[in-house]
């Protein structure tokens, strides 16, 4: 491995640390582009990597964007979502029941948390939702 590849590779799991010090995540297919961005600035500025965590924290506050509150995980790890190479903004979440009238037409201990992003496609912009899905333990 190259020392350029070994460099980026620690600066992304610096970055994907950081992110989820913020709830969010930066392990979405479509996190690629912003991760290369987010590299190429580090290197630009010229950035010691000890002196990176500090960077990527100040750098990344404001980038996982909400509607209201913040996304309260169930699982250990935020699993957020990208569109176009940009974090989709967090609408609301909803955890199902685990007992009562619903809990059989609903998965038990399940909690769905909804995105919006917007999507350019040939010039035409248009909004996009996506849902994202955890479980408690035991279910």
């Amino acid at each position: 491995m190259s020392s350029d590849a070994a460099e980026k590779m620690r600066f992304e799991g610096k970055a994907v640390s950081a992110a989820m010090k913020l709830g969010g995540s930066l392990e979405d297919k479509e996190a690629a582009p912003f991760l290369d961005r987010l590299y190429n600035e580090w290197k630009e500025l010229a950035i010691p990597l000890a002196s990176t965590e500090a960077w990527l924290s100040k750098r990344l506050g404001g980038t996982f964007k909400c509607i209201g509150s913040t996304p309260v995980w169930i699982e250990d790890e935020p699993a957020w979502p990208f569109i176009d190479g940009k974090p989709m903004v967090f609408l609301s979440q909803c955890s199902h029941p685990k007992e009562g009238s619903l809990s059989s037409e609903l998965s038990a201990g399940e909690t769905v948390y909804l995105f919006a992003g917007r999507r350019t496609t040939n010039g035409k912009t248009r909004m996009e939702y996506r849902t994202v899905s955890q479980f408690e333990k035991g279910y």
